[in-house]
């Protein structure tokens, strides 16, 4: 009887009618392909073994770097990976899948688990997964044949070990809901932004010194690097992570999710996800109000303008500051160079009269200027330049440095049909007209005649005058080192 059984298994087998699947068993050990850019000795194979089997997951660890380490690193490490199987199980999973689809499941080795190969990489680099994987070796020899991801083993011994797990994660869904099912990979810089806010969506973000906190870093260190042209360095996962939590913020969820299953991608894709969730926003409404939000970020000057997430409500851009003179008439020229979709933030501060801004640059319908003036006491006027044809525009400021504490600038640049590596320039000057040249000593009394007033006198003048006034206050007992 168990000779007929075993037949009509084999023939139910070569007739497509039923497949065998084979699990790994801890201990086997295999050769798997990876990108050589990543790897620490840019090496294109790794030879490693499974150490840990969790519901799931598959923990393979490069031979070289395991067989190094002692038992008790072994056992921390261990420990590290319970803890990342146990989350990918009760929370990454069942959450992200439920949210936005499922990863091509099984994969080629008809094996529903994840492998995950953890080995030493570059500086700076956290984890990767190949889209070749989800292949035959017969469509590309490099295949690795199963669901799989890639990270770096100084993760493990770091706080963003499962936030990382999360974010490769996601780019598994991706891969299978975009590219697998329309054929269309997804643009780069919105396939991070997803697995970025994959990490908030998963609530890992609601501690301190969390994964949210290092890209907040990033984003102030280099808040003016392009959301779309893609370099693949902090930077840009700083942006991407404080826009995708911003459209998040104003629109919900389902704008990321939606965009992920059309056939379009990148703006296309949020134009097409913000239609359907009836917005009458599209791509640009929101990167401009955006820029204008990391610099206020406070929800009394409109729900547009800041962030609700409990853990962005104190983020704010850090702007250019330029220092305008307080007295007399002058005029400050500088000028800048933005890459397609960013934007910069120019703050004008001191100042005392009148200030005009003269912005300008040589684009047609390339450059929206938004504006928001403050003053003293605290509040805030959200306006935008209207350019002409030229491509110029001017602002007009009154009692600079008495009812106004500053004006911010914020040039922005948003070009459907730009080259990818574009760079657009702009300039910007500020005139002071104070109106006190030669009439007053910028309302200093001092006890001592002087030979003319202050704001015409040079530094050596000053610096007199102010040892002066230093001689006058200790003979006077009002002054004591």
């Amino acid at each position: 009887m168990k000779k007929y059984i075993l037949s009509f298994l084999i023939v139910l087998s070569l007739l497509g009618g039923f497949s065998f699947t084979y699990a790994d068993n801890v201990g086997d050990k295999r050769s798997f392909y990876v990108e050589s850019k990543y790897e620490a000795n840019s090496q294109n194979q790794v030879s490693a073994s499974l150490v840990k089997a969790p519901a799931l997951l598959y923990f393979y660890a490069d031979d070289t770097w395991w067989n190094n380490l002692t038992d008790s690193q072994k056992q921390t490490l261990n420990s590290v990976m319970d803890k990342m199987g146990t989350e990918f199980n009760n929370n990454i999973y069942p959450k992200l899948t439920s949210t936005f689809g499922h990863e091509a499941t099984p994969g080629v080795n008809k094996d529903s688990r994840i492998t995950i190969l953890l080995t030493p990489m570059g500086k700076g680099y956290e984890g990767y997964i190949r889209n070749v994987d989800s292949y035959e070796k017969t469509m590309n020899p490099f295949s690795n044949e199963r669901l799989m991801i890639y990270m770096n083993t100084d993760i493990l011994s770091s706080d963003y070990a499962v936030p990382i797990l999360a974010h490769e994660f996601m780019h598994l869904i991706t891969e299978n809901q975009k590219e697998l099912k329309y054929g269309t990979p997804e643009e780069t810089w919105l396939n991070e932004a997803r697995s970025e806010y994959a990490v908030s969506y998963l609530g890992y973000n609601d501690v301190p010194n969390s994964y949210l906190d290092n890209r907040i870093a990033s984003f102030a260190n280099n808040s003016s690097v392009s959301l779309t042209n893609w370099k693949e360095n902090s930077a840009n996962y700083g942006l991407v992570n404080m826009f995708a939590s911003y459209l998040v913020d104003q629109y919900g969820i389902n704008v990321l999710v939606d965009s992920l299953h059309v056939p379009e991608t990148g703006i296309a894709s949020i134009n097409e996800a913000l239609n359907n969730e009836g917005s009458s926003d599209n791509f640009n409404t929101v990167f401009k109000n955006w820029s204008v939000a990391v610099y206020l970020n406070d929800c009394s000057f409109g729900a547009k303008y800041c962030y609700k997430d409990k853990n962005l409500v104190d983020m704010h851009v850090v702007p250019l500051s330029n220092f305008l003179p307080y007295s007399g008439t002058s005029t400050l020229y500088l000028s800048q160079i933005l890459s397609n979709y960013s934007a910069q933030w120019q703050r004008f501060a001191g100042g005392k009269g009148d200030v005009q801004l003269s912005f300008k640059n040589g684009y047609t319908n390339i450059f929206s200027v938004p504006y928001v003036i403050k003053n003293n006491s605290g509040a805030a006027t959200v306006g935008e330049l209207k350019l002409d044809s030229n491509g110029e525009a001017v602002l007009k400021i009154s009692n600079m440095g008495q009812d106004i504490s500053s004006v911010a600038i914020i040039p922005v640049v948003m070009s459907s049909n730009a080259i990818t590596n574009s760079t657009f320039y702009y300039s910007l000057s500020a005139a002071v007209s104070s109106g006190t040249s030669g009439t007053s000593n910028a309302n200093i009394n001092l006890p001592f005649a002087i030979d003319k007033p202050l704001n015409q006198m040079n530094r050596e003048e000053l610096l007199s005058v102010l040892l002066k006034l230093i001689i006058y206050l200790v003979s006077q007992g009002k002054l004591k080192f």
